[in-house]
């Protein structure tokens, strides 16, 4: 008898490698040219045409396509899932595996990874991350891990936005994660992958371990790890929507709930416990500020229904409250170099109210918007794209809306605090669908861990039918195996196909390479990136702009780049910014760069706009200027200093026509207004400064250097006009150097963000230095040859909270272990 259930169990074990095999081949065979065949039908916007006419496009060309290999190759996966079929109806193959796996852990860890390999495999594709928000935080991590490179702590960079605080008011984690990595492996690309692949793989173990505990199970909790690796709606909001630190959080979750039950239950009691729960929900909350609030309220909650629904005394039930609320606080204090700066100095170098957090409380939905949710939950499609970012899967909310009404039935603690949070997690979600991308990954979370309890809600209901007793005499020891393998199918058929795809980018000219052509030309220059879709003369200025594109950073180059897509980390001057670049799209669209908008870049620095491949770019044909030269595939402007002077400073309050209650001084700029063209800021904002400034461009002077201080300019008695020459610039990483020379005093206005901590020295003594009206730097100059050195450093208050949390550690570490005795479970 054991010889033939080994022989089964090997029959499936062979055909479950075949079958998985030939699902690799697929994707690097036939996907792979599907993919090329379609996106090379998208003229503009590979994005649309994924979302729109994928299946349309490939089904209309499937014979042109596909090779009699790949015919092959189909016909063999088909017959080996055929084989599986026809081994659990005559020998019931899988369920005697599944029921050999639930008794061998060996066995079961070996499964898990051949299904994790197999169900994350994309991540290991060629290819390049291209889409939503990746490549803003692909260039984190490289400017992270250059940093690392020099054993410096990766606190400024002045390789994007003008110069900006990397990782101090951003959840530092991940970036830090990838960097190390990169610098072993020297490509950031596969850095990336490799930490989003192996978060992936570990949060299915990790929730597999934590739904084990929850259920008392083995084969419910394959149910729910299983859905949990196949979640659509988790591949695209990392993959598609570029949100790459929700891969950390993806496994951090069912992490800090797994510490949670095993002291809950006995299994790892006092201080172990405790310094096990305390750093992963710091770890959370340095991976992302805004995730890990809401994640925080969750595992409260949870923690909350579970400790009451225990039966245990009273006092026990506190000691546990007391136990967890200390080591949440104790969470804050070890990730207070990054939460406490964030709360605290984020308005320095962001144009919002100073304390964050109302960004962070929910709203809930209306009845409509409720509607619409539902409908983005459940719109399934055969292929990866924007439109069913967030797809959860008509399985996994069948599956769970069963358990919960099972759990209502039967009182059970543990899965009524996870359909509790799944509900609660609603509230996050609001009509806006791509709000909802960001938040649902609460109630994908809580939805899939409840399919765990959905064998047992099958088994009761066969019960209650009065079909139990029939099929345990038919099936015996193997009905819950039949039972999860029809669960484990469903969810199969239901998400699998979306995954059979690689989504990277493997064609064109990649911004890396756009940026080493600039690189040949010299210069610290900055660039901007000019994306549009197609011109058509015919059409309005709506209908030619990409609105959302107005510039992209990239920086594998030491180019600086003045504009990038909004994060937490952008400076102030990321708005007056955005409008010069917009001035400057319509001036293109115009057929013209006008001398505003020459002046404009010349405040910024830019010395070059760029073309690239992404979007195909049609304008009028620009005239020659003596302002600008026209090169392939971008403009290089003639007049072009690191270094405006003027020997006067006015204040802003003195400017005529500025008013000063715009909507850039309220911080109410970003949403909506970035990104719209009709709004009439840069003619009420923008345009009173650079009049006001009267600006010689050939001479890199101007009339006054605006500012937002109370000073004064200083004295200067020579009668001649003043003259400054740029003897020398250089920018590095974390440092900008100018040396120059000048026959008097004056003042120097850098294209390079202000923040109030950085160190400026002149000839390497400190000196004050000054916020522009625009928010960049003013410096002071003196007569005769200086050289100015501007390094980014951390603020004092960072400083302060970065020894408070290595304190902490420490602390923890030597705190006696018998303290912790106190908050063990007693029953």
């Amino acid at each position: 008898m054991m010889r033939k259930i080994a022989g089964t169990n090997a029959a499936v074990i062979g055909l479950l490698s075949f079958s998985a095999l030939l699902i690799f081949v697929i994707q690097n065979t036939a996907i792979r040219r599907i993919k090329e065949f379609v996106l090379s039908s998208a003229a503009n916007d590979q994005t649309q045409i994924i979302r729109r006419n994928a299946v349309k496009i490939a089904l209309a060309n499937w014979t042109s396509i596909l090779e009699p290999l790949d015919w092959v190759v189909v016909f063999l996966l088909a017959l080996s899932l055929v084989a599986l079929v026809l081994c659990e109806i005559h020998r019931h193959a899988l369920s005697r595996y599944l029921r050999e796996l639930s008794l061998r852990p060996l066995a079961l860890k070996l499964f898990l990874i051949g299904f994790s390999l197999v169900v994350t495999r994309y991540y290991l594709a060629s290819g390049q991350i291209f889409m939503g928000d990746t490549e803003t935080h692909t260039i984190r991590s490289w400017m992270v891990a250059e940093h690392l490179r020099k054993l410096q702590l990766p606190v400024w960079s002045n390789y994007w936005y003008g110069g900006f605080p990397l990782v101090q008011y951003y959840g530092p984690l991940f970036f830090t994660v990838v960097g190390a990595i990169n610098v072993v492996v020297n490509d950031i690309h596969l850095a990336t992958k490799l930490v989003l692949w192996i978060s992936h793989v570990m949060s299915i173990f990790v929730m597999f371990h934590f739904l084990r505990l929850v259920t008392e199970g083995v084969l419910p909790a394959l149910v729910g790890a299983a859905g949990y690796g196949l979640m659509v709606q988790r591949i695209y909001i990392v993959l598609y929507q570029g949100k790459l630190q929700l891969a950390l959080v993806f496994l951090l979750y069912p992490l800090i709930l797994l510490v949670c039950e095993r002291h809950l239950k006995g299994r790892s009691a006092g201080k172990r416990s405790f310094l096990a729960f305390s750093f992963l929900v710091a770890a959370l909350i340095i991976t992302h500020h805004a995730y890990a609030f809401f994640g925080m309220v969750f595992i409260g909650i949870y923690l909350l229904i579970r400790i009451l629904g225990l039966a245990v005394p009273r006092n026990t039930k506190i000691n546990l409250f007391a136990f967890f609320s200390l080591g949440g606080l104790a969470a804050v204090f070890l990730s207070g170099f990054s939460l406490i700066p964030f709360i605290a100095e984020m308005h320095h170098v962001r144009g919002m109210p100073r304390i964050p957090f109302h960004l962070l409380w929910p709203s809930l939905p209306s009845l409509e918007g409720l509607a619409v949710v539902m409908g983005k939950l459940l719109r399934w499609t055969p292929v990866g794209s924007t439109g069913n970012v967030t797809y959860v899967g008509i399985s996994v909310m069948l599956f769970a809306v069963v358990s919960v009404l099972y759990i209502i039935k039967t009182r059970m603690n543990a899965g009524m605090a996870l359909a509790i949070c799944m509900v609660l997690s609603f509230a996050t979600l609001q009509s806006n669908a791509m709000y909802n991308v960001r938040n649902i990954n609460f109630t994908v979370f809580f939805l899939t861990a409840l399919t765990a309890f959905t064998p047992a809600a099958m088994l009761f209901l066969l019960v209650k039918g009065g079909f139990y007793e029939k099929l345990e005499k038919r099936w015996g020891a193997l009905l819950e195996s039949k039972i999860v393998i029809s669960l484990l199918a469903l969810m199969v058929l239901d998400l699998g196909p979306i995954t059979f795809q690689n989504i990277y980018k493997e064609h064109g000219v990649s911004r890396e390479t756009i940026y080493n052509r600039l690189l040949s030309i010299g210069g610290n220059y900055k660039v901007i990136e000019r994306i549009t879709t197609r011109y058509d003369p015919a059409k309005s200025l709506k209908d030619n702009f990409d609105s959302a594109k107005l510039g992209i950073p990239s920086v594998y180059a030491k180019v600086q780049t003045p504009l990038g897509w909004f994060h937490e980390g952008s400076p102030r001057s990321i708005s007056y910014n955005t409008e010069m670049i917009k001035k400057l799209h319509l001036d293109l669209h115009q057929g013209q760069v006008s001398d505003l908008a020459v002046k404009g870049l010349y405040l910024m620095g830019v010395k070059f706009v760029l073309f690239r491949d992404r979007y195909q770019y049609f304008m009028p044909p620009l005239e020659p200027n003596p302002r600008y030269s026209l090169r392939e595939g971008f403009i290089e402007f003639g007049e072009i200093r690191p270094l405006l002077v003027s020997d006067k400073l006015l204040h802003l309050k003195a400017v005529t026509n500025y008013k000063s209650d715009n909507i850039i001084e309220a911080g109410r700029y970003f949403d909506p207004d970035m990104y719209a063209y009709g709004t009439p800021h840069y003619e009420e904002i923008v345009r009173p400064l650079i009049d006001a400034m009267h600006i010689d461009l050939t001479r890199g002077r101007a009339d006054y250097l605006i500012v937002r201080d109370d000073l004064v300019s200083p004295i200067n008695d020579q009668t001649e006009s003043l003259d400054v020459q740029v003897r020398n610039f250089l920018v590095s990483i974390d440092t900008i150097t100018l040396r120059y020379i000048s026959n008097g005093l004056g003042f120097g206005q850098l294209p390079y963000s202000y923040f109030p901590y950085l160190d400026v020295r002149v000839d390497g003594q400190p000196v004050p230095f000054y916020r522009s009206a625009m928010h960049t730097i003013v410096v002071p100059l003196h007569k005769g040859e200086h050289s100015i050195q501007i390094r980014g450093q951390a603020s004092p208050l960072s400083k302060w909270t970065f020894l408070l949390s290595l304190s902490f550690i420490l602390i923890l570490a030597v705190f006696p272990s018998q303290f912790f005795r106190h908050f063990r479970v007693i029953r």
